[in-house]
Protein backbone atom coordinates (compact mmCIF):
# COMPACT_ATOMS: atom_id res chain seq x y z
CA UNK A 1 0.00 0.00 0.00
CA UNK A 2 1.36 3.11 -1.13
CA UNK A 3 -0.02 5.53 1.77
CA UNK A 4 2.53 3.97 4.17
CA UNK A 5 5.33 5.13 2.65
CA UNK A 6 6.70 8.55 4.15
CA UNK A 7 7.93 10.10 0.97
CA UNK A 8 5.26 9.08 -1.30
CA UNK A 9 5.18 11.09 -4.53
CA UNK A 10 8.51 12.53 -3.70
CA UNK A 11 10.41 10.70 -6.60
CA UNK A 12 7.48 10.94 -8.60
CA UNK A 13 7.55 13.74 -11.29
CA UNK A 14 4.79 14.53 -13.68
CA UNK A 15 5.52 13.26 -17.24
CA UNK A 16 5.33 16.81 -18.71
CA UNK A 17 8.72 16.87 -17.15
CA UNK A 18 11.51 17.77 -19.17
CA UNK A 19 14.94 17.16 -18.43
CA UNK A 20 15.68 21.12 -19.20
CA UNK A 21 13.44 21.78 -16.94
CA UNK A 22 15.09 19.33 -14.27
CA UNK A 23 18.64 21.04 -14.96
CA UNK A 24 16.99 24.56 -14.56
CA UNK A 25 15.17 23.47 -11.02
CA UNK A 26 19.06 22.13 -9.98
CA UNK A 27 21.22 25.19 -11.11
CA UNK A 28 18.86 27.07 -8.66
CA UNK A 29 18.92 25.17 -5.80
CA UNK A 30 22.86 25.23 -6.55
CA UNK A 31 23.05 28.87 -6.62
CA UNK A 32 20.61 28.71 -3.55
CA UNK A 33 22.86 26.16 -1.54
CA UNK A 34 25.70 28.37 -2.25
CA UNK A 35 24.10 31.69 -1.40
CA UNK A 36 22.61 29.94 2.27
CA UNK A 37 24.55 30.47 5.40
CA UNK A 38 21.50 28.68 7.30
CA UNK A 39 22.74 25.20 7.86
CA UNK A 40 19.15 23.78 8.03
CA UNK A 41 18.65 25.68 4.82
CA UNK A 42 21.98 24.11 3.28
CA UNK A 43 20.70 20.59 3.92
CA UNK A 44 17.30 21.10 2.58
CA UNK A 45 18.65 22.42 -1.12
CA UNK A 46 21.76 19.57 -1.16
CA UNK A 47 18.98 17.06 -0.37
CA UNK A 48 17.27 18.62 -3.51
CA UNK A 49 20.15 18.45 -5.31
CA UNK A 50 21.35 14.89 -5.25
CA UNK A 51 17.54 13.75 -5.80
CA UNK A 52 17.24 16.01 -9.00
CA UNK A 53 20.61 14.50 -9.96
CA UNK A 54 19.63 11.07 -9.20
CA UNK A 55 16.77 11.31 -11.18
CA UNK A 56 18.80 12.77 -14.51
CA UNK A 57 20.86 10.60 -13.90
CA UNK A 58 18.21 7.73 -14.27
CA UNK A 59 16.69 9.76 -17.28
CA UNK A 60 20.32 9.56 -19.12
CA UNK A 61 20.57 13.10 -18.97
CA UNK A 62 22.92 14.04 -16.23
Amino acid sequence: MTADLPHQGEFCLPQHRTDDSLREKLAAHVEAFNGATDPEERIEHHTAIVRLRGILERNGGA
